[in-house]
């Protein structure tokens, strides 16, 4: 199946999922939607993950 990719050749549910691991693990430097947030906000953000798609890494292997 051929579909479109970003700049990493990810397609778009991958890079979400990929985005939620990241949150999930506070690493913030590779997080697009926490950039300008403060530590406040990043911590919000990470909840609201986990409260939608719950603790567990998607893409991200322990």
């Amino acid at each position: 199946m051929w579909g479109m990719v970003n700049d990493i050749m990810l397609c778009e549910e991958c890079d979400a999922r990929i985005q939620r691991d990241l949150i999930r693990a506070r690493d913030w430097d590779y997080v697009a939607a926490a950039f300008g947030l403060n530590e406040e906000g990043r911590e919000q953000l990470r909840a609201e993950v986990i409260g939608l798609y719950g603790a567990e890494n998607e893409m991200i292997m322990d």
